[in-house]
């Protein structure tokens, strides 16, 4: 297997993880009892616990991915896009992941951490949108030439 291709097989972990992780927390923040507030963000949290998790291993698997692509690229800043808003995704997330494990009874801190879980999901669609630019404007990670038949790529 082709090194560059893991990364696109680690993304949808934390992609998924994470966008449900911070729907939870929006649920509990919006939860009209103790219980359901409590259920909530229990499963929130462990969700981003894990989607943080995934999400570093994306980060690994992308700069793993970066070094074998970058020269295929014809738009640089693209690539460049795309790391910025996956790294302050992870940061978003693991700052609200530590205000949350450390200190989350106190109520300014909840609140915090609620905002980030709203914010955070708008830099993660932006790492994807990036992400999918790389691939289909780009062709970052896609083999030109199939095998038995020409395609108009090939034909250039």
């Amino acid at each position: 297997m082709r090194p560059e291709l893991i990364h696109p097989l680690v993304v949808a972990f934390p992609l998924a993880l994470l966008l449900l992780g911070s729907a939870f927390r929006i649920v509990a923040f919006l939860a009209k009892t103790v219980e359901l507030y409590d259920t909530y963000f229990w499963f929130s949290r462990l969700i981003i616990t894990i989607g943080l998790c995934f999400g570093i291993l994306a980060l690994i698997t992308g700069e793993i991915s970066h070094y074998f692509i970058h020269d295929m690229l014809c738009v640089h800043d693209t690539i460049e896009w795309h790391e910025f808003f996956a790294y302050t995704t992870m940061l978003l997330y693991g700052a609200g992941l530590l205000l949350d494990w450390r200190k989350s009874e106190i109520k300014p801190i909840k609140i915090l951490c609620s905002m980030i879980y709203w914010i955070a999901p708008i830099f993660l669609i932006l790492t994807g949108l990036y992400g999918g630019k790389l691939v289909f404007e780009q062709g970052a990670g896609v083999e030109k030439v199939c095998k038995g038949r020409t395609t108009p790529d090939a034909v250039k």
